[in-house]
């Protein structure tokens, strides 16, 4: 093997070893999200609770909900009457 074949490999490798840690981390931000979402507050409040997760799972800075009416936000997302617009269109 040359020298840049070696290179190579090394680089594959590492990204295998980068995504399979990536999928770990999915697979457990998962877990702690189900795992509040059993709680006795039902699983629209357990989310709220626990934003920064929910955040990091879907990568994201902000994210808003709407469910029976109610808009909330968590993070960089639009205020109530922006979201509600968004969501009436």
């Amino acid at each position: 093997m040359n020298f840049w074949t070696v290179v190579i490999l090394q680089i594959v490798a590492r990204e295998d070893v980068d995504d399979y840690a990536y999928e770990l981390k999915v697979k457990d931000l998962q877990s702690q999200l189900l795992e509040y979402m059993r709680g006795e507050h039902g699983h629209y409040t357990q989310l709220l609770e626990h934003p920064q997760e929910l955040l990091q799972l879907v990568n994201a800075q902000g994210a808003a909900f709407f469910f029976d009416d109610t808009y909330t936000s968590v993070g960089a997302a639009p205020d109530s009457a922006d979201g509600r617009r968004i969501v009436e269109c």
